[in-house]
């Protein structure tokens, strides 16, 4: 469907919407972003609650002219989330701009996995290959640098200004983009614990998904509260028998009626499964 035009043929998903006021929108505010509402029947609904279907719609010209931006998308984030939406935006034609901070959450990881065709590759050569695969399309473009600002265009947020600066530090750019994709990832926040940042990742895990199967079989220590323990025992119970929970001071009446309310029998579980 044409940028300019929007489907007119509207269906409500989970709107609360009777069945019988479900009927053809009587006013439609345009331009749709994200935060618009529609009446119908004189009933308000976000746009966020709606499915524009385009079989048998009537095509209705917008208001007002779409903007004239740099891109039609920025992409914030240079990790797997990133660089896979970059693939689909790409695939499409899309003019597309992904700003790649080089900071990322799996850098003390030694090895990725769960990466279908990647398993067991250091995160710097899936980026790598990932970059290289994506080389030929001609509407991204890939740089390196750290957002600072995401600012809206205007009050129907059909465009934004995506302040940037570069790896050095001494250069501020703007970039003007319809759409934002946030694909930063996470942080972890670690506890202050001594040696706990030194081993992150080397030792030390987030979860038995990325590195439990390296470490099967091995004594295992599980550092968390005590109302958290026994659904870790569960997610390691196929990977390791020798569990030692280390609760770090949280063996309490209050953490046990916590605990209780998570797993009324987890006392026997713990048992079952020699958790010491």
């Amino acid at each position: 469907m044409d940028d300019d035009y929007l489907a007119a043929g509207i269906s409500f998903i989970n709107s609360g919407v009777p069945a019988e006021q479900r009927s053809t929108l009587t006013e439609l505010n345009i331009p749709c972003g994200l935060g618009d509402t529609f009446r119908s029947n004189n009933r308000e609904v976000s746009a966020l609650q709606m499915r524009f279907s385009t079989a048998n719609a009537a095509a209705v010209v917008r208001q007002t002219a779409a903007p004239t931006t740099d891109f039609d998308a920025i992409v914030v984030g240079g990790g797997p989330a990133g660089l896979s939406v970059l693939s689909g935006l790409a695939r499409v034609r899309r003019k597309v701009l992904l700003i790649d901070s080089g900071e990322y959450r799996n850098d003390p990881t030694r090895h990725m996995h769960d990466v279908i065709g990647f398993d067991g590759v250091t995160p710097a050569y899936f980026r790598h290959a990932a970059r290289q695969l994506l080389s030929h399309y001609t509407t991204i473009t890939m740089i390196n640098g750290t957002v600072t600002k995401i600012t809206s265009g205007d009050a129907q947020n059909s465009f934004f200004t995506v302040s940037m600066i570069n790896p050095a530090g001494d250069i501020t750019s703007n970039r003007t983009t319809r759409k934002v994709v946030l694909a930063t990832g996470l942080r972890d926040i670690l506890p202050l614990t001594p040696g706990i940042r030194e081993n992150w990742g080397k030792g030390i895990f987030w979860c038995p998904w990325c590195d439990g199967h390296e470490h099967a079989d091995q004594p295992l220590g599980l550092l968390g509260s005590l109302d958290n323990v026994p659904s870790a025992v569960r997610e390691m119970s196929t990977l390791n028998k020798d569990i030692v929970a280390l609760v770090n001071g949280t063996d309490t009446a209050e953490f046990r009626a916590t605990t209780d309310k998570k797993m009324a029998e987890w006392k026997r579980y713990l048992e079952i499964h020699k958790v010491k």
